[in-house]
């Protein structure tokens, strides 16, 4: 279990970048194999994964490193009393925080 917030965020993206990865590889591999609308398809998939990923991850970046630069520290137990003192980044962190978990109604659930 990764205590770090950036380095956990990090590992997240390097986790969905294979994800990714793998959508775009099946679809060469469907369209090598003939079937070029389950290519089309999976091109599709590993596309709006990207997409998906760039904008959620957008929001939970710069509430890393605003955390960084506000305490000496990088370890998520030691970042206490933050929500207090920034509100409004605490909005925009929660709700990367539920896109990132797959919860519904947001599109990464989809």
């Amino acid at each position: 279990m990764e205590h770090d917030l950036k380095r956990l965020l990090a590992y997240h993206s390097i986790e969905n970048i294979g994800i990714i990865l793998m959508g775009l590889g099946a679809a060469l591999m469907f369209l090598h194999t003939g079937h070029p609308v389950l290519a089309s398809l999976a091109l599709i998939a590993g596309l709006y994964h990207t997409i998906n990923h760039a904008v959620f991850k957008a929001l939970l970046f710069p509430r890393g490193g605003r955390e960084w630069s506000t305490r000496p520290t990088s370890q998520q137990e030691e970042m206490g009393g933050l929500v207090k003192r920034m509100p409004r980044p605490r909005s925009v962190f929660w709700l990367g925080a539920v896109a990132i978990s797959a919860l519904p109604p947001l599109n990464r659930f989809l």
